[in-house]
């Protein structure tokens, strides 16, 4: 893997990670498509480290209010997180080693696709965030282990049917995406350092780096965007790109 390889696969990663169009499913789609071939598990690793750390510098001072002053949502955090930690612990292998394929991609894609319909479909904001409602976005965001549903999409999709206005939903959803994708990234990270560094440093930190500009632009960007838009124009792409997944698998 070269330096701009990793570099383009980092600002993909950035991107796709925090816009609910699934960072899993271009990850796989893109290499393919370029004939880069698979990426090595350290490197997939460092990129979700990346975008974690983006994620904890842009809700800093979030974060520090989570700690020493509203334990209330803190608890909210922990309880909603605990789905996904059990569900990835026993289950993440087999996935990856099951569904990390291109018409894997393609029908989780469209899952996910439907699932963000429908919570546009059924949205009618109201009222806040409850212990039940968080432990219900939880629960939807173990299906983020799929690759093409896309983590941030299904959990912002929760976080609507519960009554969440989107840019609460689209919040919550990347407060909580910070213990789930740095837990997973820490351990991915001392299994795949532990069997070995089949990736230069160099490669590592310019794919990390893209990762971590282009997310934190990212959450911007989206936390912005949601005040005043809905997610039709992610649902969009989301079919343009199943579209041309269809024409890889036909091809």
């Amino acid at each position: 893997m070269t330096i701009l390889q990793a570099t383009v696969l980092g600002l993909i990663q950035g991107i796709t990670e925090f816009f609910p169009i699934s960072s899993s499913g271009h990850l796989i789609l893109i290499p393919g498509l370029f004939g880069w071939g698979a990426s090595p598990l350290v490197f997939d690793t460092t990129l979700h480290l990346g975008t974690s750390l983006a994620l904890i510098l842009y809700f800093w001072q979030d974060i520090k209010d989570l700690l020493l002053k509203n334990r209330r949502v803190l608890v909210y955090l922990v309880v909603a997180s605990i789905p996904a930690a059990l569900f990835g612990f026993f289950f993440d292998s087999f996935i990856e080693l099951v569904f990390r394929d291109v018409f894997s991609v393609l029908i989780f894609l469209l899952l996910g696709t439907f699932f963000m319909f429908l919570a546009e479909q059924l949205y009618s904001p109201e009222g806040t965030l409850t212990l039940l409602k968080s432990l219900y976005i939880g629960f939807f965001q173990t299906f983020a282990l799929f690759p093409g549903i896309s983590r941030s999409g299904i959990t912002i999709s929760a976080g609507m049917y519960s009554g969440l206005n989107r840019r609460e939903a689209a919040r919550f959803a990347f407060l909580l995406a910070i213990p789930v994708t740095l837990g997973a990234g820490l351990y991915e990270g001392l299994s795949a350092f532990g069997s070995g560094l089949n990736v230069s440093l160099p490669v590592l930190f310019a794919g990390a780096f893209a990762a971590f500009i282009s997310g934190y632009l990212s959450v911007k960007f989206l936390l912005k965007f949601l005040t005043s838009h809905t997610l039709y124009p992610f649902i969009i792409y989301r079919l343009f790109l199943a579209l041309v997944v269809v024409g890889v698998v036909i091809l």
